[in-house]
């Protein structure tokens, strides 16, 4: 299967400098040339606020990436976005939703539950709000034009670190949720065998925060910046590598992102090697793989 690559340099998700400076990183580096997959990159325009912080920047932004995704998805491609903040899961996640209209799971492996609203937030910080603007949970200008995401369609593994008003909503939506550690309570296999138990539909849409990743790990991303939302807990290379793995190879997984990397906060290149090894898996498993299974 063919890998079209979207830029998604954002850091107003968060803002936090450096997430936007992961895409000119990853061109440095020539991956895109090594493994001749096309590149697309989504413009960053500031435009006046509405009611928070860059909300109508970011907005538009996923409109755009919507767009692009959509466009490559229906070209029959695998659309891989790289971020930039996790407001780039809002694009992605909404293209697919409506490519395959309430028969695509959206899968978040990501160490926050990003579902938040304009009015549970803390810090107002967009990138921790995606999951609630795909369900439909949010104010203008946080809106998408495509019927909500159904919360049995969305599924969470990972998450160590959320508030209060987060968790009530997944315990009251009935969200299948796995934390980090659960996950490494039973163990991988019974992980694996979870994550399956809550795929019931045709497509999947993956939504990867490298955050995720115990820091000890991966440390260079975004909330490591501040240390203000961390637990200092996370998955192992291994344990991402095996779910990666499944849930390309058993299931119709239609396209992800790969987010949240900061590389001002990379020290020799360390956590930007561990990158391109997990992006190079990623690749190789889609390219070998079909839509017919």
């Amino acid at each position: 299967m063919n890998i079209q690559l979207i830029h998604f340099p954002m850091k107003y998700g968060c803002n936090t400098p450096g997430a936007d400076e992961a895409s000119e990183a990853l061109n440095s580096s020539q991956w895109c040339d090594h493994h001749q997959i096309k590149t697309h990159s989504i413009p960053i325009t500031q435009v006046s606020d509405s009611t928070l912080p860059n909300d109508n920047t970011i907005m538009n932004a996923a409109k755009l990436h919507h767009d692009v995704v959509l466009s490559i998805l229906q070209k029959g491609d695998f659309p891989l976005s790289f971020g930039g903040d996790h407001t780039c899961g809002i694009g992605g996640s909404w293209a697919a939703m409506q490519a395959y209209p309430e028969d695509v799971t959206i899968l978040w492996l990501d160490a926050h539950a990003d579902t938040h609203t304009q009015h549970t937030s803390p810090s107002k910080h967009i990138h921790g709000m995606p999951c609630a603007i795909l369900q439909g949970c949010c104010d203008e200008p946080l809106k998408i034009d495509c019927s909500p995401l159904l919360t049995k369609h969305m599924v969470y593994v990972g998450l160590n670190s959320y508030e209060e008003a987060e968790i009530n909503h997944i315990h009251n939506q009935g969200i299948a949720h796995l934390n980090a550690t659960m996950i490494q309570s039973i163990g991988i296999k019974e992980t694996l065998n979870w994550i399956r138990s809550h795929i019931k539909t045709k497509a999947l849409y993956v939504s990867f925060d490298l955050d995720v990743l115990h820091p000890d790990v991966f440390y260079s991303v975004n909330v490591n910046m501040d240390q203000a939302y961390t637990t200092g807990l996370g998955l192992q290379l291994d344990e991402v590598k095996a779910i990666l793995t499944m849930l390309i190879s058993e299931y119709q997984c239609v396209g992800m992102d790969v987010v949240e990397y900061n590389p001002r906060l990379d020290t020799n290149n360390q956590d930007f090697n561990q990158m391109i090894a997990l992006l190079d898996h990623i690749v190789h498993l889609v390219k070998e793989k079909t839509h017919e299974s």
